[in-house]
């Protein structure tokens, strides 16, 4: 992940789109990413191709540094639980293990969005910190039910 010009041919989730302009409409959007900060160009430009709404990218350098609704926040080798639990972000959407983890221990909600390498996975104390969907249509209701 380390080659910038990759980030650009990665294809978009099918409902990602359309649920994340949706979601952008009523609720406070950021964005959290582990992507190397050299990958920042690349990743603005990936969001604006895609049509994904964003209103600038940040290089955050502590875990205790506030982010802006649209911000895409790079945090390589920052924790994502403890930005987000400084930041009270309602809740997050997450694929890796660590980072799911990290989230639950931080007491930040957590959407794990099923793949094949975290779906049989146990995390620990997960308790009401974590939920469980196999696509963003799924975290979308879940997130305007819960207004």
């Amino acid at each position: 992940f380390q080659q910038v010009g990759m980030w650009n041919s990665l294809k978009i989730y099918e409902e990602a789109k359309d649920v994340i302009n949706e979601l952008y409409k009523n609720h406070d959007v950021s964005y959290l990413t582990s992507r190397p900060i050299g990958a920042m160009k690349a990743t603005s430009d990936y969001f604006s191709h895609n049509k994904l709404p964003f209103t600038y990218c940040k290089e955050l350098k502590s875990e205790e540094e506030e982010i802006q609704p649209g911000t895409i926040a790079f945090c390589p080798g920052l924790n994502k639980g403890k930005i987000g639990s400084f930041n009270q972000i309602d809740i997050a959407v997450e694929d890796q293990p660590k980072t799911i983890q990290c989230y639950i221990d931080c007491r930040v909600k957590v959407a794990r969005r099923l793949q094949p390498y975290n779906e049989n996975l146990e995390f620990k104390d997960p308790d009401d910190f974590m939920l469980s969907c196999s696509n963003l249509n799924q975290f979308k209701d879940f997130v305007n039910k819960k207004g």
